[in-house]
């Protein structure tokens, strides 16, 4: 057996062995695939081809080694990226060495632990543990305390310090690549560096630009004022934060009884203030600055303000969701259901959420509705008064057995906002409010990767886009969020069941990743024909069908007239779902993922083989 990659050290000081054939068990029968759901530490990264952004990999987790299959997308905490592209995404130091800065072993941010992993796999009966859907955090770091000093100079602040003091309190940096809500310079900044653009530490881990992640409870987009000029920016703040043009103070206080952005400043961002409750998500990152000083911060790509920041209708509002839970196939509790829970600027929270499907033919995402609270009063207003007016909640129970109530019928919730007729142009179900198994399943299936939100007071003023802290346009009145796809629990249904495989055949865009979002045109001629676009080595289950009950085979789990729209998608022009799109299934399990060419990786970095 060949050996690679000899005395590479853990943190144990144990030496790791890597072997061309490490990942071929014996194939000893164990019975059908079983389910695999791993969070931890990533030890190690490794991909085969370092020139195809596609290429099959593997991540090592808790002393498992995990094949990543060719074709997947891993989901980031606002963006994703294949597995190649952690390696060509990664900061300057890291692609120097051809590493990730993302595990254990890597050399490039030295004295950092491995970013956290979750993986739900397969594993398959020659021993393979083969992923279906991975997510990755850089830290499991959460801040939560209050603002106590704030540098409009350079572009950050301090979180739960000796109030107005420079140098007490945890340092907080906005990840913000783009400059959409901060100007940021001085401490912690590299800006000869390559990758630190706007101070940003890692570009993989930024805020979401559009749809913020640098907010205040009801989706409004926060901003830092700046001393410093820029852009469309001809006037800068003072030096306590006032006269900002594009980040106004107004007269906000932190966590007012009534705050609602004056008439004069409704399209610009809203500033935070020293006493500010906020909460901040991300990771601590040691940069040395262009002046040789190393500075360790909080790198922040989510920040949730702790205020009610109202808008007032006819100017732009916001929206942003708090949880977005959809069922995936099988449904094993013979039902599907769809959670979402959001925050709205305006008290109504009127506004309709469309679920994103790629078409394969164009590269495109084809907006069908989803549900909507327009002329649903129950989903509205949702919490304690009087501030509860900005919480709303959508769920949808659609039983496979007993009636399907009307208030959780999507089909209903449809035709009430006025969606009628079943198709691209007017949404809803052919049979309008009729609360009809197949048509309500039809709107769930198959299931979406992301979905958006746009609100009645954006579509009905034709209001434009607002400005950010360059005075660039951004948008308002919509949020696009990645979807929380839950498996089927079988806690609920069979105890003796919790080692089910995963059906990740019940998701479009792992039998097909031109239906998921980047699945497509990362390089010239990659949106190929056939079954090459689907993940592989693919996390088989054992054959099951998803249109059927896997606990019971023999009985059918869906509506026989819908079972298809699990495995259907959108092609054609119009864009809709035909009934002859249905993807095809695997036809059997991977018997190994084989020997691979060995690529040479500096600093003792491994690769599969």
């Amino acid at each position: 057996m060949r050996r690679l990659c000899l005395n590479q050290m853990n943190k144990f000081g144990l030496i790791l062995v890597y072997s061309t054939f490490s990942l071929i068990f014996s194939s000893h029968a164990f019975g059908i695939p079983t389910g695999v759901t791993i969070t931890g530490e990533i030890q190690n990264i490794k991909v085969s081809e370092p020139s195809n952004p596609w290429s099959v990999g593997t991540i090592t987790v808790s002393g498992i080694d995990v094949v990543i299959p060719a074709n997947l997308v891993i989901q980031m905490p606002v963006q994703r990226y294949t597995l190649q592209e952690l390696f060509s995404s990664a900061p300057s130091a890291c692609k120097a060495v051809r590493q990730t800065g993302l595990a254990r072993i890597d050399t490039c941010f030295k004295g950092q632990r491995g970013s956290v992993v979750t993986i739900l796999a397969n594993r398959q009966n020659s021993g393979e543990v083969i992923a279906g859907s991975v997510k990755i955090e850089k830290a499991p770091e959460l801040l939560m305390g209050i603002v106590t000093y704030i540098n409009y100079l350079d572009g950050y602040f301090r979180l739960n310090g000796i109030a107005n003091d420079s140098e007490s309190g945890v340092m907080i940096r906005i990840n913000d690549p783009t400059s959409r809500h901060t100007i940021q310079s001085g401490k912690g900044c590299a800006t000869l560096a390559a990758s630190a653009v706007n101070c940003s530490p890692d570009e993989r881990f930024p805020v979401d630009n559009e749809n913020y992640t640098a907010a205040f409870m009801t989706g409004v987009p926060m901003c830092i004022p700046s001393m410093r000029l820029g852009g469309k920016r001809k006037v800068a703040a003072d030096s306590d934060g006032f006269g900002d043009p594009f980040c106004p103070k107004w007269a906000r206080q932190p966590d007012p009884i009534i705050n609602t952005i004056p008439d004069e400043s409704a399209f610009n961002l809203v500033p935070i203030v020293l006493g500010e409750s906020l909460e901040a998500l991300g990771s601590f990152e040691v940069v040395t600055g262009d002046d040789g000083t190393t500075v360790k911060f909080f790198s922040a790509h989510t920040v949730r303000v702790h205020s009610r920041i109202m808008t007032s209708p006819g100017n732009p509002d916001y929206m942003t969701y708090n949880l977005v839970e959809w069922d995936m196939a099988g449904y094993t509790n013979q039902r599907v259901r769809l959670r979402l829970i959001g925050f709205t600027s305006l008290t109504d929270s009127q506004l309709d959420i469309y679920a994103l499907h790629i078409d394969r033919s164009t590269n495109q995402a084809v907006e069908f509705p989803l549900a909507s609270t327009v002329g649903n009063p129950l989903v509205i207003n949702k919490g304690l008064p009087p501030f509860g007016g900005s919480i709303f909640k959508i769920i949808f129970d659609v039983d496979f057995i007993a009636p399907i109530k009307a208030n959780f019928s999507p089909c209903v919730n449809l035709a009430r906002a006025g969606f009628n007729g079943g198709n691209l142009v007017t949404g809803g179900c052919p049979g309008g409010g009729v609360v009809d198994l197949s048509e309500n399943f039809a709107i769930l299936a198959p299931v979406s990767r992301d979905i958006i939100g746009r609100t009645r007071n954006k579509w009905i003023n034709a209001i434009g886009a607002s400005h950010d802290i360059l005075g660039n346009d951004t948008p308002n009145g919509q949020y696009l969020s990645p979807v929380e796809i839950a498996p089927p629990d079988p806690l609920e249904t069979n105890v003796n069941a919790v080692q089910s495989s995963f059906l990740f055949t019940g998701l479009p865009w792992n039998l097909d990743r031109r239906l998921g979002p980047l699945g497509c045109g990362k390089v010239v001629g990659d949106c190929i024909s056939g079954s090459g676009v689907r993940l592989n080595p693919f996390p088989w289950d054992g054959g099951i069908d998803p249109r059927r009950d896997p606990l019971n085979p023999a009985a059918g789990s869906v509506p026989a007239a819908s079972a298809n729209d699990i495995l259907s998608y959108v092609s054609g022009q119009p864009p809709l779902f035909l009934p002859g799109n249905v993807l095809p299934l695997p036809a059997a399990a991977n018997s190994g993922i084989g020997v691979r060419a060995v690529v040479t990786i500096p600093a003792k970095q491994c690769v599969i083989q």
